[in-house]
């Protein structure tokens, strides 16, 4: 909803659940989004995903972005992940 733009909640779901795939040992994540939703596909980004396919029509009337974060068992990604929670501030510490 656009009054919780402020309160970063996507990004503080995604830094949850990118925590937990890596402390269950996952080495990669995977997720698709709407071609049209600019706004998800930057936060994504900033997770460290990146395009690698697309699935036509996925969507009624939309295509979907096939997005992949690999490696996320290294200590470069715990390091992107601990500037995105410094980010938010000590609030969540």
């Amino acid at each position: 909803a656009p009054d919780a733009r402020g309160l970063r909640l996507g990004t503080r779901l995604m830094l949850e659940l990118a925590e937990l795939a890596m402390a269950s040992g996952a080495r990669h994540l995977t997720l698709e989004v709407r071609m049209s939703n600019e706004r998800a596909r930057d936060l994504y980004r900033r997770f460290g995903f990146a395009p690698v396919g697309l699935r036509k029509n996925y969507y009624r009337n939309e295509d979907a972005l096939v997005m992949w974060a690999t490696d996320i068992d290294t200590p470069e990604y715990a390091a992107r992940l601990a500037e995105i929670r410094a980010s938010l501030g000590a609030d969540d510490e």
